[in-house]
């Protein structure tokens, strides 16, 4: 999270510094939602507050998409180009505009003592050592396997994938899943290679259905 906020400050012009870092805060809250009911409560307020970091990373996410497809059509409306000017203006306006909200946040000296107390937290008194003795691939596996069934649920209620909220909802559980796997490398599930690579096709087709929602909006 560090690296990927310095780059961030450095490049936050560009989409995917942003991307990167969205997905590391992500991979970290992930984690702690996995074992928040196991350790400190606090850990839950740690979860909230990272939450709020990548809250402000959200709407410059969407502008990046929209601007991304936008470009990429506006090469078939050459009948249309100054309109299609005009938008792509308008967009990188308002990308700018999320850009500046965005950046005071992750300012190094702001983020990197907020980085900082979290590291001291997890490392000190209030982890506790019986805390920290507790069978990680005994948490992982009945914390994924009650994502799961939540993801079997959400695909029963929305069979064709037409229902954008309930896609949105799968798609978000699904991410969790496979970033608490990630995490897990060398344990129960990070080698997993067959399974990644079956979360990893689900999330780029509901990435897909998630980006036109975003356009049509």
């Amino acid at each position: 999270i560090s690296q990927a906020s310095a780059e961030f400050n450095l490049h936050a012009d560009d989409r995917l510094p942003v991307r990167r870092l969205r997905v590391e805060i992500r991979k970290l809250r992930a984690v702690l939602a996995m074992l928040g009911r196991n350790l400190n409560p606090e850990l839950i307020k740690w979860r909230e507050k990272f939450r709020s970091f990548n809250m402000k990373l959200s709407r410059l996410r969407e502008l990046d998409v929209a601007l991304s497809t936008w470009r990429s059509t506006a090469l078939n409306r050459r009948r249309y180009q100054r309109q299609s000017d005009r938008f792509s203006d308008y967009l990188v306006k308002e990308r700018l505009s999320e850009q500046e909200k965005a950046m005071p946040a992750f300012a190094l000296v702001k983020f990197t003592p907020v980085l900082l107390q979290f590291m001291i937290w997890i490392i000190g008194d209030q982890v506790k050592e019986k805390r920290q003795s507790l069978l990680l691939d005994k948490i992982a596996h009945k914390k994924l396997g009650r994502w799961y069934k939540v993801m079997q649920k959400l695909v029963k209620e929305n069979a064709d994938f037409r229902n954008a909220e309930l896609a949105h909802e799968l798609r978000i559980k699904a991410k969790s899943v496979r970033y608490v796997m990630q995490s897990m490398s060398g344990k129960a599930y990070g080698d997993d290679n067959r399974l990644m690579r079956s979360l990893k096709k689900l999330l780029d087709g509901l990435g897909v259905l998630h980006d036109n929602c975003v356009n049509e909006y």
